[in-house]
């Protein structure tokens, strides 16, 4: 078997962790790729060991173990997806959501040898800005796409439309698209719904809208949503993919998001419920636990 290991200095600093599950791969991988090259230098020697750039890594390898946060999934879940290479996480940051481990589980990594955990499939948005008829940038995000206003801007206009059919005008401090996945992030904190992962959809969420009928839509997973920068030239407007570098748009830019012909593909090693997962990661219990 053989597995590429990422891992951010700044969530394993010294770099014990990284070393630990590194050994257990050790016993029954036949190479293991690193794409941090201090992590490289800390765990020599070993034979191994193979220091390569992450996407050339995902060329020859049949697992991505990520180790760090939520955003380490992110970052890491575009190149895995094309690769078509399941990706595995052990709990670095946070809340780890998307994570299936945390540290003090490592000693599970030993189940990959066995092929002993499933596979659950996530959909991935597919991103392009269109300016004056031509594609000018493009991205692919497993939790959303958001097109906001500036740090300093007032409400931006937007309008949607859902395959042509004119969804609405809003004037708001931004429009969030997302994936199920993606429904317990920033779309959660704007008033948008739970999604189980497993539902086929794409949604779209107002942010701040300035009107009382302006709601969280559920669209088909066919859907290819439409949102136009109505704003003036003075209402700074930028689209943000999965927390990335934001994109600046001009007026009449036009934002196209739609369902991913690529699904991600995430290990997990236990049985568990959205709804229970929700209430462990959010609220630090489950059923049956004393408050």
């Amino acid at each position: 078997m053989t597995v590429c290991v990422h891992v951010g200095s700044h969530k394993d600093p010294d770099f014990k962790i990284t070393k630990k599950a590194v050994e257990i791969l050790s016993s029954f991988c036949r190479t293991i790729f690193l794409d941090n090259q201090s992590a490289f230098e800390a765990l020599q020697p070993n034979s191994l060991l193979v220091l390569e750039k992450l996407e050339r890594a995902l060329e020859k390898s049949k697992l991505l173990l990520v180790l760090g946060g939520d955003g380490s999934m992110l970052r890491c879940a575009p190149a895995a997806a094309k690769a078509q290479v399941p990706i595995l996480g052990i709990n670095l940051g946070r809340l780890g959501y998307l994570t299936s481990l945390e540290p003090e589980e490592i000693d599970q990594l030993q189940r990959l040898a066995k092929a002993d955990y499933r596979i659950e499939k996530r959909a991935l948005l597919d991103v392009n800005v269109v300016r004056n008829g031509h594609p000018i940038y493009h991205a692919t995000g497993l939790n959303d796409a958001v097109i906001t206003k500036g740090i300093l801007s007032k409400i931006i206009d937007l309008s949607a439309w859902c395959n042509g059919v004119f969804l609405g005008d809003f004037r708001a401090d931004g429009l969030i698209a997302f994936t199920p996945t993606g429904s317990t992030a920033y779309s959660l904190s704007a008033g948008g719904p739970f999604v189980d992962p497993s539902v086929q959809m794409i949604g779209l969420t107002p942010i701040c809208p300035f009107s009382l009928g302006s709601r969280a839509v559920i669209l088909p997973q066919d859907s290819v949503l439409e949102i136009v920068n109505e704003s003036e030239e003075e209402r700074e407007a930028y689209v943000t993919v999965d927390g990335a570098e934001a994109f600046k748009l001009l007026p009449q830019d036009k934002v196209c998001v739609r369902l991913s012909t690529c699904t991600l593909e995430i290990v997990k090693m236990s049985e568990y419920h959205f709804i229970g997962l929700l209430n462990k990661k959010m609220h630090g219990r489950e059923k049956g636990e004393e408050v």
